[in-house]
């Protein structure tokens, strides 16, 4: 998608798809997303264990997905196995522009 595709019915607001992979145990720092950007996150392979907020540590498998509403603070984001890939999880985000 490149730098987005634009929403045409909301001006200012385009859409970014992300694909991010993690070797066997690595993980993201804790990061807290913008807070004009809903994330939508789709595990392609492997699975990734997650924290949102102040929600429950999960762990997601190939084929599920969550959310996390703008402004967000992403504490945990690792792959959940040492020993297998996650091939890469797509994220899906409106922004301003």
């Amino acid at each position: 998608m490149g730098d987005g595709e634009w929403f045409p019915n909301i001006p200012g607001k385009s859409l970014i798809a992300v694909e991010v992979d993690y070797a066997p145990g690595a993980a993201s720092a804790s990061h807290t997303h913008a807070k004009s950007a809903f994330i939508y996150a789709h595990v392609i392979s492997g699975a990734i264990e997650s924290k949102v907020n102040d929600g429950e540590t999960r762990i997601y498998r190939a084929g599920e997905g969550w959310s996390e509403p703008p402004g967000a603070t992403h504490s945990i984001s690792r792959n959940a196995s040492k020993t297998d890939p996650r091939k890469a999880a797509r994220c899906l985000r409106p922004r301003y522009q």
